[in-house]
């Protein structure tokens, strides 16, 4: 097999092809898996801020337990993890809180969550609009 100059030009130019394809691929990888910023702020290790804002007097079946508000929707929950130091018979009301939570599976008036892990912002400054009224299930509590 006869090689003349074209073929290698043409080789040497693939090479380089690929090389390239090679590197902006790896470019675009390095970019897309780029870590998030990682700061101290604990914050971040809660998926959201509630504000607990009482027990539940409603007296009905599917009635009781503690009212939270949850980007500005209202759930009601009815212990706290096990490992919490929260004491909600102690506490002034509304409590602003960071949480994980998830709804609980079997639901009977379709507000109620399950939290997971819960932390108390008495320390933190959040934000919490107390004078807005809310509607739970036709009856109006005001925050």
């Amino acid at each position: 097999m006869i090689l003349n100059k074209t073929h290698f030009h043409l080789m040497n130019m693939k090479s380089i092809i690929y090389l390239q394809l090679i590197l902006l691929g790896l470019f675009v990888l390095l970019i897309g898996c780029q870590k998030d910023k990682i700061d101290d702020n604990p914050r971040d290790d809660y998926m959201s801020f509630g504000a607990i804002t009482g027990y539940d007097w409603r007296k009905c079946m599917c009635c009781g337990g503690w009212i939270i508000e949850i980007d500005n929707s209202i759930y009601r929950f009815f212990e706290l993890p096990d490992n919490c130091i929260i004491n909600l018979e102690n506490e002034t009301f509304p409590l602003n809180v960071k949480l994980d939570w998830v709804e609980e599976d079997f639901q009977c008036l379709g507000d109620e969550i399950i939290i997971k892990k819960i932390k108390s912002l008495t320390n933190e400054k959040k934000p919490f609009n107390k004078s807005r009224p809310v509607f739970i299930s036709s009856v109006l509590y005001k925050l």
